[in-house]
């Protein structure tokens, strides 16, 4: 199968005079997903070196504050001022909080390589090729325009009391990640085993080494089914299975996209999705690491495996996980625990 024609040199950011930028070479400057922190290189360490662990509950703890913030802030809004949100500046609030949200964990992602590395670490992270900064800044930003506007549309009412049930948000986010999985998994399954369909998805698979900045990367056809189509699917299937308000669709979208980027960011720990509901699937040996996709970016077309993106679930299920390289039971440090930044 031929490679995509776009070549995925990046070249961009060596340019000093900054003559050939664009605006979208601007703002994607001003976002500063790199993986580079500080123009300072990460550590490079030997596949056989262990691998130190980032615990859930740290991760966790760090996404979900921050997912919290705009629900405090309208909270305070509605039982306190009485000032009852209008679709229009609900969608406000809650744009702001993504995007921010998503370039703060881009940040965290960097600094976090700055002080462990990345997997397969001699090889340096792929960048934004040059043919594609436009649209790589427009997935960044339309992804989180889309996906704020569906929970609006779909699920706001500005007469509701901003509000979690903290025990029941782990279950509502737990199913709605395995759900969305369900068909993430099938839908990425095929683009791989069926030649037809490969097409919509070998952009993305341009880069072998990707970092979090290029989660997003890929043909504008597959675009729409990760931001929208395969979300409805979930949304709809999830809604017949426990209730969900506004406010758990805003968390369970907020963790989706801090996966989507924790999985692509090839940052060297031994680390998992932040939702504790999801930790049973370690009992099985079906729970997602960082390394998982980036080994999957490896693989390259039909020898990919590893299609799940949110959990290892339905890769264990149906018989696609590949073995891992530097995160093997015995190359982990279970005694070396990364700090991670809280803010």
């Amino acid at each position: 199968m031929s490679t995509p024609s776009n070549s995925a040199a990046s070249t961009w950011k060596k340019d000093k005079t900054n003559e050939r930028w664009t605006i979208d070479h601007w703002l994607l400057y001003l976002i500063d997903g790199s993986y580079i922190h500080d123009k300072n290189q990460p550590p490079v360490h030997d596949t056989k070196e262990k691998v130190p662990v980032l615990s859930v509950w740290r991760t966790g703890g760090w996404a979900f504050w921050r997912t919290l913030v705009p629900i405090g802030i309208h909270y305070i809004l509605h039982q306190y001022l009485d000032i009852h949100l209008s679709h229009v500046w609900a969608f406000a609030l809650y744009q702001i909080s993504f995007i921010a949200f998503a370039i703060n964990h881009l940040h965290t992602l960097r600094w976090l390589g700055s002080q462990v590395g990345y997997f397969d670490g001699k090889i340096p992270r792929d960048e934004v090729p040059d043919s594609r900064v436009r649209q790589v800044l427009f997935s960044l930003l339309f992804t989180i325009f889309l996906r704020t506007l569906m929970l609006i549309l779909l699920a706001y009412d500005p007469n509701q009391i901003p509000s979690i049930n903290p025990f029941l948000i782990i279950l509502q986010i737990t199913i709605y990640t395995i759900v969305l999985d369900f068909y993430f998994y099938w839908y990425h399954r095929l683009m791989h085993e069926v030649p037809s369909l490969w097409k919509f998805h070998q952009t993305h698979h341009q880069t072998k080494h990707p970092n979090a900045e290029l989660s997003l990367y890929a043909d504008f056809t597959q675009e729409w089914f990760d931001i929208l189509i395969v979300p409805l699917f979930a949304f709809f299937t999830v809604k017949f299975l426990i209730p969900f308000d506004f406010f758990s669709w805003w968390l369970s979208g907020a963790q989706i996209l801090y996966i989507e980027a924790w999985g692509h960011s090839g940052v060297r720990l031994y680390a998992t999705p932040a939702n504790a509901g999801l930790g049973f699937l370690r009992w099985f040996g079906a729970e997602l690491t960082t390394e998982d996709h980036d080994w999957h970016h490896r693989a390259g077309w039909r020898k990919a495996h590893n299609y799940g993106k949110q959990t290892g679930l339905w890769d264990w299920v149906f018989g696609t996980r590949r073995e891992r390289l530097e995160t093997r039971e015995e190359n982990i440090d279970w005694n070396k625990h990364v700090n991670y930044p809280w803010l």
